[in-house]
């Protein structure tokens, strides 16, 4: 796998690596460069660019000049983004590790978070669960329900500082039970820190981080196999963003479902060799499902019938427009598990269904506006901004007592 190397490799070491994997949102890319450098200005910073053009690597050239913790990497541009992720892991020497979308931030004092994880003896340091503790979202970012309520604003759910340990098999139930929907509190290199000496014990036990095509949901799997110490700290070190043209900005305007082969995302897997038991389009369902079952199988647990249930359930209830896909997979599951055991794991995973949308419509009911009981703050119009608005807004970050 080649690649247009701009600054040489680093071989010292240091506390922070933050990864930014990108391809072709420049604008994105570059504030989100912007605000890693103020929020963590020791940091080594890893750019993975595999976009068509060259805007972002000129800009990261004139960058260059003004600092060296920049290492930025042409990938190649027909990789697709497990095999983006796998490689630019292979660039980074900090003792921790991050990787960012390129349009969310690092937030305020990571690199005290990552000094603290390391006294503590921390292999793994979670942001947040299935919710959000501080959110970001983009000018131009639509709603389905609440229009532009969401554009160019910050959401402030819970920054406490308070932090906990967390048990990652726990966790991986958690989320297999909300496939689709978040991590839970599972540990994870997407949005998440961990040390990189646990990512080195997942290469070598497992050979590689990242697979599946979601390459967030199957490595957090695999590193919670691996990782010893775990611990969910409430304090927005990282703040995920949602820009027009990413995933989290399509779901949020209900844009994010297609079928498989007009899908760029899965084209750019050559040779994928799909799992009949799931469905077969793109969506939040099907590529989280996907990728969690194909982590599970990598990792030695079991795949139960209730697990493709729910991502059958799930898909009927979000994505029924795509049903003769999501019967042709309840099919396969039925030869696979016996019918019996398919038709009581639907039961139950229809009763999940009905119990989370309750505890979902709920709080819209009793705050029917974007973003609930959130505070929130407008006139954000990037990375770098919303940035400087969180540091205003949070308490600094204190070694918290308890968890860590």
């Amino acid at each position: 796998m080649s690649a247009a190397v701009m600054n040489p490799p680093s071989t010292s070491s240091c506390l922070l690596s933050i990864v930014i994997p990108t391809r072709n949102r420049f604008e994105c890319a570059s504030a989100c460069i912007a605000a890693a450098r103020m929020a963590a200005p020791q940091a080594q910073i890893v750019i993975a660019d595999s976009s068509d053009g060259g805007e972002l690597e000129q800009h990261v050239a004139g960058l260059l000049q003004e600092t060296g913790s920049i290492d930025y990497r042409r990938s190649p541009r027909d990789a697709n983004v497990v095999e983006n992720f796998e490689f630019a892991l292979t660039h980074c020497v900090g003792e921790y590790v991050i990787f960012v979308g390129d349009d969310d931030l690092v937030g305020p004092q990571i690199e005290d978070v990552a000094a603290w994880a390391h006294r503590a003896g921390i292999d793994a340091v979670v942001p947040y669960g299935n919710r959000f503790g501080v959110a970001y979202y983009w000018p131009g970012v639509d709603s389905k329900y609440f229009g532009d309520a969401y554009s160019g604003k910050v959401f402030v759910w819970s920054a406490s500082g308070h932090s906990r340990a967390v048990d990652p098999m726990v966790e991986l139930r958690h989320a297999e039970q909300h496939v689709g929907r978040g991590l839970a509190l599972l540990p994870r290199i997407y949005h998440g820190l961990v040390r990189r000496a646990t990512l080195m014990e997942v290469k070598a036990r497992f050979g590689a981080l990242f697979g599946g095509v979601s390459p967030d949901i199957y490595s957090a799997i695999l590193i919670a196999k691996v990782a010893r110490r775990v611990v969910h700290l409430d304090f927005p070190f990282f703040i995920p963003g949602a820009s027009p043209r990413s995933e989290a900005g399509s779901g949020a305007a209900r844009t994010d479902r297609v079928s498989f082969d007009d899908s760029p995302y899965l084209n750019r897997f050559k040779g994928l060799r799909w799992n009949p038991l799931v469905p077969r389009f793109f969506s939040p369902y099907t590529v989280w499902g996907y990728s969690m079952v194909e982590g599970m199988q990598a990792a030695g647990l079991p795949v139960t019938a209730l697990t493709y249930a729910r991502i059958h359930v799930r898909c009927l209830a979000y994505c029924f427009s795509y049903r003769q896909d999501i019967f042709a997979a309840v099919s396969q599951a039925r030869d696979r598990f016996g019918v019996g055991r398919v038709a009581f794991a639907m039961g139950l995973a229809v009763l999940e269904e009905l119990r989370h949308t309750v505890r979902r419509v709920l709080p819209r009911l009793l705050a029917p506006r974007a973003g609930g009981w959130a505070r929130r703050y407008g006139g954000v119009d990037d990375s770098v901004a919303a940035l400087r608005l969180v540091t205003s807004l949070v308490k600094p970050f204190r070694t918290p007592e308890g968890g860590g």
